[in-house]
């Protein structure tokens, strides 16, 4: 898989999207997820490059299955391109945190003074991590069990237990994309205190889901699971570590990933934002019967 490209375009991401029970596509070399809804067919295309002439792949590819529209999260600037496009909320995080991995004692000195005491307090407190890719590991049931405190508390939202099975059994290490899926969990003796999801690929890790102990918070294990995660990244041979997903710049203290923003914010790195998102339309009084059945669903 290029660098260039997402991973969530690889063939890859597209095999785990089946696996999850998902319908998928492809306009020219763009991966697309297929929705059936009562109004009609759309399709959702997670980051793709988007150039002149795979936006009319796409166009095309949707007029010839009746699809009602196309979601694009690009993961480039597509200013310029005909029809009707309408913006539209991110589905991906739209802003980033991207950091260039070092040595550990190099990370060390780029991470905020009150990150660097959390990560030796967890250790001080015996705080140890392992990693497993195995769907039935004990590592994944600690995620699932702390995803499912973690909900509760901050109101976040994680995927059933068989999509984490779907993952890792479909993005094992020996998949030929070189696109693979660790659980890493924190403990403290045999209690799971913090886990997370990573992904990796040749050059880029990505934290994509993390839990944590609201009881066990004092251990502030999540900062040196953290720190273990890059280690292992650097060990891979990745280049660069991306947090996935922070709140705006100038978001508002009452911004729901305020919390997690100033907890990643605390081991540096570079802000990243993406390009709005945008909807290509085909059906368009479909689409707005579409959108006003959506809202409905979300207000009740």
């Amino acid at each position: 898989m290029s660098e260039s490209i997402s991973f969530l375009q690889s063939k890859a991401w597209e095999r785990f999207q089946q696996a999850a029970g998902k319908s998928t596509a492809r306009a020219g070399e763009t991966l697309m997820i297929e929705y059936k809804t009562p109004l009609g067919l759309y399709y959702y295309a997670p980051r793709p490059v988007v150039t002149a002439a795979s936006f009319q792949k796409l166009v095309d590819h949707g007029r010839e299955t009746g699809a009602m529209f196309i979601r694009v999260d690009p993961e480039t600037a597509t200013d310029g391109f005909p029809g009707a496009v309408q913006q539209v909320p991110a589905t991906q995080p739209q802003d980033s945190l991207l950091l260039h991995l070092k040595p550990t004692e190099e990370l060390l000195l780029d991470f905020h003074e009150k990150t660097r005491y959390n990560i030796r307090l967890a250790e001080r407190k015996g705080v140890t991590v392992t990693e497993s890719s195995e769907p039935d590991s004990k590592e994944l049931q600690a995620f699932i069990t702390l995803s499912t405190g973690t909900a509760e508390r901050q109101a976040f939202h994680y995927h059933k237990e068989d999509y984490y099975q779907a993952m890792l059994k479909t993005l094992g290490p020996n998949n030929d994309e070189n696109v693979t899926v660790s659980v890493l969990v924190a403990w403290q003796g045999e209690t799971p205190v913090a886990a997370l999801i990573a992904l990796w690929t040749p050059s880029i890790a990505y934290y994509l889901h993390g839990a944590s102990s609201y009881e066990h918070r004092a251990l502030m294990a999540p900062h040196l699971l953290q720190l273990k995660t890059m280690e292992r990244a650097l060990e891979r041979g990745c280049l660069r570590y991306d947090f996935w997903g922070i709140a705006p710049d100038e978001a508002p203290e009452t911004h729901p990933w305020v919390g997690v923003t100033r907890f990643k914010l605390g081991f540096g790195g570079k802000r990243v934002h993406y390009p709005d998102s945008f909807a290509i339309v085909l059906k368009s009084m479909q689409y707005q019967l579409y959108l006003v059945a959506r809202g409905i669903r979300r207000s009740v």
